[in-house]
């Protein structure tokens, strides 16, 4: 009965307009990391601000966590992880 009511209007009830998906790679660029790179082997995460020490090592840059926000407490982290490579 709603039928002829919408279809008067233009709408059909049964095939409703499809919403914008975002693609794969749209997700991926908008769930992104952005780093900042503060010295040689510290970097801080932009969302979290959490500090980083990043090595080369083997031919890849993995990234350990330091687990801290604050600045000086990261470089003194950062030494002592290095001496321990």
């Amino acid at each position: 009965m709603l039928q002829p009511v919408f279809a008067t209007l233009g709408l059909n009830l049964w095939k409703l307009p499809q919403t914008h998906k975002p693609s794969k790679t749209d997700r991926k660029k908008a769930h992104k990391a952005t780093w900042t790179r503060i010295s040689e082997n510290l970097v801080r995460h932009a969302n979290s601000r959490i500090y980083y020490l990043r090595i080369k090592c083997k031919g890849k840059q993995p990234k350990r966590s330091l687990g801290t926000t604050y600045r000086k407490l990261a470089n003194r982290m950062l030494i002592e992880k290095l001496a321990d490579l």
